[in-house]
């Protein structure tokens, strides 16, 4: 699955759902930086490269990248 900037996302978040629009994707380049803070921002990833990382979405919300359940393209 790809997600890119402008993407919207519906995220598993402790046993409920939330949704909203990709403002952002960060990527972890170091084992102990999971979320990607101090890695690279990037416009657009596959997930199935399995790179620890996450989203910024919606309202002021993130997400990692495993957490993310469906992506709807905003440009179809």
């Amino acid at each position: 699955m790809n997600i890119k900037i402008g993407d919207h996302v519906v995220v598993r978040m402790n046993g409920y759902t939330r949704s909203g629009k990709i403002d952002r994707i960060s990527i972890g380049v170091d084992r102990l930086d999971i979320a990607g803070e101090s890695g690279p921002e990037i416009d657009e990833y596959s997930l199935e490269l399995n790179y620890h990382g996450a989203i910024s979405y919606g309202d002021d919300y993130w997400a990692y990248f495993d957490q993310i359940m469906e992506v709807n393209d905003e440009t179809v």
